[in-house]
């Protein structure tokens, strides 16, 4: 297994992408930590959408994995 964002920043690997797999990453905060709810909110904002996007990962919903 070889991870789409690996094969989208080295350019080096010939590796055909294949949309048949996908992987979803759960994301949620403890109750009560401040920080946690902060990185959450983050990771969910446009911004980080973007930086995610930029490395490979498909956006909050979209399960193309093009």
């Amino acid at each position: 297994m070889v991870y789409r964002s690996d094969v989208v920043a080295n350019p080096l690997l010939a590796i055909p992408i294949s949309p048949a797999h996908t992987n979803n990453y759960p994301i949620a905060s403890v109750t009560g930590n401040p920080a946690a709810a902060a990185f959450v909110e983050f990771v969910l904002s446009q911004e980080a959408q973007q930086i995610l996007a930029n490395h490979g990962f498909a956006a909050i919903g979209d399960t193309s994995a093009s």
